[in-house]
């Protein structure tokens, strides 16, 4: 019988890495206290990618992008969630990085 392999591995780093490139700022940028906007949705995807497609608590997802408040990761799941919802491009654009870090992801896996 064939089991499926299980999923790859997707880390904090990896997903701030894909978005930070997509958005055209860097990882240092988004772990910042910057308030510009693209600074700030960039994060916001991050924060609601990593709060998807990880097993990590809010606590520790808002400590590896340099924030100490849970919070932060909860306000900016709710935000990205509710425009996935309400914006057809933006659930688009979600769509594509999420895509694009588990092809990352699973090249690290089967790269030697």
């Amino acid at each position: 019988m064939d089991e499926e392999p299980p999923p790859p591995r997707v880390t904090v780093n990896l997903i701030c890495e894909v978005v930070a490139a997509k958005a055209g700022v860097t990882v240092e940028e988004m772990f910042s206290r910057s308030h510009r906007r693209v600074v700030r949705d960039a994060r916001q995807i991050a924060m609601y990618l990593a709060a998807t497609m990880t097993n990590l608590v809010y606590y520790e997802i808002s400590r590896r992008m340099g924030r100490w408040e849970p919070t932060t990761a909860l306000f900016y799941r709710d935000k990205a969630a509710q425009r996935i919802a309400q914006e057809p491009a933006y659930r688009a654009e979600v769509k594509a990085l999420k895509a694009e870090i588990l092809a990352r992801a699973e090249k690290r896996r089967s790269a030697p």
